[in-house]
């Protein structure tokens, strides 16, 4: 496509990698933001039930489990009609977190074990 990409020494798989990094750091940019939009909700706003999923739902994509089920617990609290299914997440979540440890006392990485369940 560019000249100068022929004449690079930077293989394709590298230039995709690089590629992959930056979209990532991108995507967490983006979601750290989104998450101290929503944590400011939750606190303008502490009846709102549906910042507080919100919020849960960041949180739980970050891997901070624990902060999650708390706010997914207050969610449905807030908003009866929530209840169940914030019970089903928080019960996912544990589950996570629950893996998550086993998995790193056997040697495995957590994070490797978590990304596999996100499917």
């Amino acid at each position: 496509r560019w000249p100068e990409a022929a004449s690079s020494s930077v293989s394709n798989g590298e230039q995709l990698l690089a590629r992959a990094s930056f979209h990532w750091a991108l995507y967490e940019q983006a979601l750290l933001r989104s998450l101290q939009d929503l944590l400011a909700a939750t606190t303008i706003l502490p009846g709102f039930a549906q910042a507080w999923r919100r919020a849960g739902d960041a949180l739980s994509e970050m891997r901070l489990l624990r902060s999650a089920m708390e706010y997914y617990q207050v969610a449905a609290r807030l908003d009866g009609s929530l209840g169940e299914d914030m019970a089903v997440l928080v019960e996912r979540l544990r589950v996570m977190e629950l893996l998550g440890k086993n998995g790193g006392a056997k040697g495995l990485s957590a994070e490797a074990l978590l990304s596999l369940l996100d499917e």
